[in-house]
């Protein structure tokens, strides 16, 4: 048994990384790293000794898969599996025995700056697509489902304390994991790096009691990079891996807890047999050709038709068109952050243009936001012998992107200005909109049709050609619920180092339903071109399943991938409930003109709520379909009410007006983060207000301020665009991160003693700091 093998020495620093995608391997006992590999939307395998940070120049390149808000957005988990396999497949290239992916936060707000990766607001679609994906996944390779969990903010996201009362973690924030883990059995996880309640998730107990004892889960836990803070709680709670490492300090905080008996060595064992345990793939070479008509169908599949006036789409070829847009030329298919991917194929916008008759004007610079009136002015002019436009609008990479929170949910200034100025035209204006996330749109009942894009891939050109012309029919529908800023409930939180979950369960659609006036487009909103109608609907208990039948009309002569959503409410409830709640869906390929027999499958436990357990409450429950309610009895138990959630929300007009005090108190909850002097590891680099601290932090942000404006000066644009992306992304982290996620993150670049010398400096204890700023930090050991 290769535990008995293992020294203690060799055991304790197996429990962190070696290198920055890569655990320690033991050669005598032949034990290999694992190797691992970012990427929620394909692989980000990155070559050995090129720096990390340097953009998609230092990864291999892969197939780039649309983004997680246009998987949602498909509604297909067949096709999630599908990329699931080839994803296992493309890791098998690379030998990466374990994939950084999904990403399954559930999208609190929609200025949220990791949206775009995430699948929903809502936890069962969340679940069911990113559990679908995992399987596909750990058919060749190994899954690692994150970030667990409540991760709702990247302005606080190293330090953010998410407050959240019982009921909400469990049914809205940790169901998506709990689906994901019974449909995929994912074998790694990756907590995030806020608190969550007051305490770090890599060291929460209730999260891991919750996730080991009732989850029942075995799996190997890992740190997101930088995300450990006291390690010996962490290994105490079921926290297996530290990342990336590379840290003698990690060491020695195991050493000194092993020899005061506050870890054992059969906690230290159950890490490393599951650090160990994780298969170790061989290198299989792959074809990435193959992967491309995988990639083309969830393109294709996660557009949404928003508008359609007059049925001006699917556009006549035979017309002649003007196009407008930076972003048909310079084509925005991914987002930037640790899952940028160096594409192995991009199939642009403008070779798929080929046959039509067009004429391309740049309108905007996606550079540079200013209002440009040269470029405007040459669009105006040009427009004057166009009645077709196809214009294409969208959000940049340094609007939205991983590490800050968008401060709005507006379009670039000189995109509006352009559009404001078109719409007073006589024109037929297409537009083509390209975010990974909600934007206003204050445009739009100005414009004939409006096509969200959203994040593609890779095979944005055909798909985006093939639906505007008519080849094939859009299918997709919006995975969360677009509004204006003015309407996002609670939308000052997203700023604060507390995110207090007021809403509770009512996010995203579950609370925007009782207000219509306020949603530009509901969840689940997406057009056709063709027709389609239910009938014969019947529903019936199948053992643990609610089974409905319907007859599926496709009544157009268009082929068509229809989306079938079903929602659920229960009658008369003695808990707290949103109104219909999204329960199962199913997409189904119908020829046109033919007509299908559909089964849909709904667990009875996706209606189980969280009453200080899981309940299925007994009554008469209603399954939405479309326009059709069907109705069924259900034997469940009875409840008492909850009456301090029913003071707090039973009147929803009044949700948004609910203080934090009333919160804290029916969460149970009374601890805020807030910074004080003296500074902490902890701390927030950009709330030190010492005279040291302001210096420190002005220096640091210059440092790569400065590596920033150095990349703006590269004259070639793919490279350009690439290490500025790059560069201001690790320039945005800077506001976020704190003396410990700095160094715990650097890969060893910075050392345990270096940031404490800082702090102390920060703290003004000059002579000390400088002191440990020079001195070496030695192995300690073993007493036992």
């Amino acid at each position: 048994m290769y535990l008995d093998d293992l020294t203690i020495y060799e055991k304790i620093e197996m429990l962190k990384g070696a290198k920055s995608k890569e655990t320690l391997g033991i050669d005598r006992l032949n034990i290999k790293p694992l190797i691992m590999a970012d990427g929620s939307n394909g692989l980000r395998y990155e070559y050995e000794g090129v720096n990390p940070l340097d953009g998609v120049a230092s990864a291999a390149p892969s197939t780039c898969f649309p983004s997680g808000v246009n998987l949602a957005n498909t509604f297909n988990k067949d096709l999630m599996y599908e990329m699931g396999k080839l994803m296992g497949l493309e890791a098998l290239n690379f030998g990466v025995s374990l994939l950084l992916a999904p990403s399954v936060n559930i999208k609190k707000n929609p200025r949220g700056g990791r949206n775009f990766e995430y699948f929903s607001e809502d936890p069962i679609l969340t679940g069911v697509m990113s559990g679908n994906l995992i399987k596909g996944i750990e058919e060749y390779s190994h899954a690692t489902i994150k970030h667990f969990c409540c991760n709702s903010n990247e302005n606080n996201r190293y330090i953010g304390n998410s407050i959240v009362d019982e009921k909400a973690l469990r049914e809205i924030y940790l169901k998506g994991f709990e689906l994901a883990f019974e449909i995929g059995n994912p074998k790694a996880l990756m907590t995030s790096y806020n608190m969550v309640n007051s305490e770090f998730t890599s060291e929460n107990e209730h999260l891991f009691d919750i996730l080991r004892n009732e989850f029942k889960y075995d799996g190997l836990v890992m740190t997101d990079w930088g995300g450990i803070n006291d390690r010996a709680k962490a290994l105490k709670c079921g926290l297996d891996l530290a990342m990336p490492g590379c840290q003698l300090h990690s060491d020695n905080v195991l050493i000194d807890a092993y020899n005061k008996g506050l870890i054992t060595d059969l906690e230290i064992n159950d890490s490393v047999r599951r650090i160990v345990g994780l298969k170790r793939v061989e290198k299989k070479p792959y074809d990435f050709n193959l992967s491309k008509d995988t990639a083309y169908k969830l393109a294709s599949e996660s557009m949404v038709l928003l508008k359609n006036e007059d049925n001006i789409l699917p556009l006549n070829k035979n017309e002649k068109y003007l196009i407008i847009g930076d972003l048909f030329e310079h084509i925005r298919y991914q987002a930037t952050g640790s899952a940028l991917i160096n594409t192995f194929y991009l199939n642009d916008i403008k070779s798929n243009f080929k046959d039509i008759n067009y004429e391309y004007v740049k309108g905007y610079d996606l550079e540079d936001e200013k209002i440009n009136l040269k470029l405007e002015e040459e669009c105006l002019n040009k427009a004057k012998d166009y009645k077709n436009v196809i214009l294409f609008l969208g959000l940049d990479d340094y609007i939205e992107m991983e590490g800050h929170d968008r401060d709005n949910l507006s379009l670039p200034i000189n995109q509006l200005s352009l559009i404001n100025k078109l719409v007073d035209l006589d024109l037929n204006i297409n537009v083509c909109l390209s975010t990974g996330c909600v934007v206003e749109l204050p445009f739009l009942d100005k414009i004939k049709s409006l096509l969200y894009l959203g994040l593609p891939g890779e095979m944005i050109g055909k798909s985006l050609y093939d639906i505007l012309f008519g080849n094939i029919s859009p299918s997709g529908r919006l995975s969360e619920t677009w509004i204006n800023n003015k309407d996002i409930i609670y939308n000052d939180e997203i700023t604060k180092p507390n995110t207090i979950y007021k809403e509770s369960i009512f996010v995203g659609y579950r609370y925007y339903n009782y207000f219509k006036d306020k949603v530009v487009f509901p969840f689940g909103y997406g057009l056709e071109y063709g027709k389609v109608s239910y009938n014969d609907l019947k529903i019936e208990l199948d053992n643990d399943n609610v089974l409905i039948n319907l007859k599926l009309k496709n009544e157009s002569n268009y082929d068509l991938n229809h989306s079938i959503l079903v929602y659920s409410n229960l009658e008369k409830s003695n808990a707290i409930r949103p109104d219909y709640e999204l329960k199962g869906f199913i997409k189904v390929y119908i020829n046109k003109n033919e007509e299908k027999d559909v089964k849909i499958l709904i667990p009875l436990k996706y209606l189980y709520i969280y009453e200080n357990k899981w309940v299925l409450e007994d009554g008469n429950y209603n399954f939405k379909i479309g326009d059709n309610i069907l109705s069924i009895y259900i034997k469940g138990e009875k409840i008492e009410k909850n009456e301090k959630a029913f003071n707090l929300y039973s009147n929803i007009n009044n949700i948004d007006k609910i203080s934090n005090e009333a919160y804290l108190d029916y969460a149970g909850q009374n601890k805020l983060y807030k910074a004080k002097f003296p500074y902490n590891m902890n701390t927030k680099i950009m709330d030190y207000k010492s005279l040291n601290g302001i210096i420190f932090k002005k220096i640091i942000k210059h440092v790569f301020y400065k590596k920033y404006k150095k990349s703006c000066k590269i004259k070639d644009y793919n490279l350009r665009t690439s290490k500025k992306k790059s560069d201001i992304f690790i320039y945005r982290l800077i506001d976020s991160n704190s003396l410990r996620s700095l160094y715990e993150s650097s890969s060893g670049t910075m050392s345990y003693n270096m940031a404490k010398g800082i702090l102390r400096i920060v703290n003004y204890r000059i002579f000390s700091g400088i002191y440990y700023l020079i001195k070496k930090e030695k192995k300690k050991s073993i007493k036992k």
